[in-house]
């Protein structure tokens, strides 16, 4: 069976999203940050002074793809934030918003791809090798191969069902 391909950048596939917000004192955050990211794949609870610069605020359904060192492969997959509250996220994200010609799962899967990865390596820049950075503009600029969206779906589908069984075995490794 032969599926059609349409040729796009990521920019026409999704927004940057970059609304600022300086933490208050005596507010309670969320926060969505590499070193949360590296620890537990689970965001951090702060309280506002404790946080020194300014945040992205972070809404439901926003892809979080990491700017600095991508070699690590850093990328958050975010549909509800209920359980949440004032959620935001470093700087260090790119926050993405997948427009209606693509899945946002189909986006993820691909973004944080191992191919994907490489070609973000390839375009990072900085003044030593423990802050590499890559260019937003750069990365909107990037071709993707978009099928239909019943063929995203499907793709997705597949995806996610490996996800799960991974996630499973990990979790019966863990309890050995």
């Amino acid at each position: 069976m032969k599926y059609e391909f349409e040729t796009m950048t990521i920019g026409d596939c999704c927004d940057i999203i970059k609304k600022s917000i300086y933490p208050e004192k005596g507010q309670v955050y969320t926060c969505f940050s590499l070193p949360a990211f590296d620890n537990s794949n689970t965001p951090e609870i702060l309280n506002g002074e404790e946080i020194k610069s300014s945040k992205f605020v972070l809404d439901e359904n926003t892809i979080l793809f990491n700017k600095l060192n991508p070699k690590f492969r850093r990328v958050w997959n975010i549909h509800s934030l209920e359980k949440y509250e004032n959620t935001i996220c470093s700087t260090e994200f790119l926050p993405l918003k997948a427009k209606a010609n693509i899945e946002q799962d189909y986006l993820y899967y691909y973004i944080s791809s191992p191919y994907f990865t490489r070609l973000m390596d390839g375009i990072r820049t900085g003044t030593s090798n423990s802050q590499q950075r890559i260019d937003w503009k750069q990365f909107l600029r990037e071709q993707i191969n978009v099928p239909s969206l019943p063929i995203q779906r499907k793709v997705v589908s597949l995806l996610s069902n490996i996800d799960k069984k991974i996630k499973l075995n990990n979790k019966i490794n863990n309890n050995l």
